[in-house]
């Protein structure tokens, strides 16, 4: 009922969300397949290999398949080692690494951007 970290979390699994999530995961890995995205500039794919609830490799698959497409996508990716857990951005969380992340997301985002 009271769970640690940040308190517009939810104390329990949000099953709906998650299936509408998925839908739309499922719909970008489709989509990624057969034509190049959307985005008519370049794409920046942030993964963290600790994460013990996102599926990297199929991360990795979409952005691959969107490459082959023309796409410019770049990639950075947090190291194991660093044991981040899935919620690196909040600093509501107790396990957050944001003097870590913050540095790194932030130059990422912003890098060659006019």
């Amino acid at each position: 009922a009271d769970p640690p970290g940040p308190q517009y979390g939810y104390p329990r699994f949000p099953s709906h969300g998650y299936g509408e999530m998925l839908k739309l995961g499922h719909a970008v890995k489709s989509a990624a397949r057969r034509e190049a995205p959307q985005s008519p500039s370049d794409i920046r794919v942030v993964v963290n290999l600790a994460d013990p609830a996102v599926n990297n490799v199929a991360t990795f698959r979409v952005a691959e398949g969107w490459r082959r497409h023309g796409a410019v996508v770049k990639t950075y990716e947090f190291p194991r080692e660093l044991g981040l857990g899935h919620d690196i951005v909040s600093p509501e969380q107790p396990y957050a690494r944001t003097d870590l992340t913050y540095p790194v997301l932030i130059r990422w985002i912003t890098a060659d951007v006019p």
